[in-house]
């Protein structure tokens, strides 16, 4: 299953653990999904154009005349009606995430090897990411984004060095979530014996 449905099972089961109305939980779904997807198109872009520095201005500007044409679709689609600063904010912050995940690989590989490109680096995450979880054959991405990502690093490193750094930043991930949930938890539980 694709694993945005892991995700979207554990929203259904805080909605009913802490009361929660259904519809918004779902429309956050949607949207977290669509901004997770949709942010990391530029990095998409920057990879397959090669990018020059004239090419920066047609990449956002496709942007801007795309942005009116989701918010158009959501509002029709899911009643999700979002004011366009506030669609640009939201997209900024999920761009935001992007970047420091892409520096999160490039410090992770520098721990490693001393010759990368740091450009090149934080567009490797974004398109690995999305590919991983748009795929419908594979739980959360596994495998599959660890694939796009070892194919991205070949431009640097052999075959070996690439597939060890794409499965150790899965499980680096995988333990930094981990951690974050626990934090979550306990915080959850502290609030709930507060009340």
């Amino acid at each position: 299953m694709p694993g945005r449905f892991w995700t979207f099972t554990l929203l259904l089961a805080f909605s009913k653990t802490l009361n929660l109305d259904l519809k918004a939980i779902t429309k956050g779904a949607i949207l977290n999904q669509f901004f997770l997807i949709f942010s990391a198109i530029p990095a998409l872009c920057f990879y397959f154009l090669e990018v020059k520095n004239y090419l920066l201005f047609f990449v956002f500007s496709i942007f801007f005349i795309i942005f009116p044409l989701a918010l158009h679709f959501l509002s029709l689609k899911y009643q999700i009606k979002l004011k366009f600063f506030v669609f640009l904010k939201i997209f900024f912050m999920f761009l935001i995430l992007w970047i420091l995940v892409g520096l999160s690989l490039f410090f992770f590989i520098l721990s490693f090897s001393k010759s990368i490109n740091l450009f090149y680096t934080a567009l490797i995450f974004p398109i690995a990411y999305n590919i991983g979880i748009l795929s419908l054959i594979s739980p959360a991405g596994i495998g599959i984004r660890e694939g796009v990502m070892t194919f991205m690093l070949l431009k640097f490193f052999d075959l070996e060095f690439s597939n060890k750094i794409s499965v150790l930043f899965r499980i680096f991930n995988l333990i930094i979530e981990l951690f974050l949930s626990l934090i979550a938890y306990i915080l959850y539980k502290l609030d709930s014996h507060s009340k």
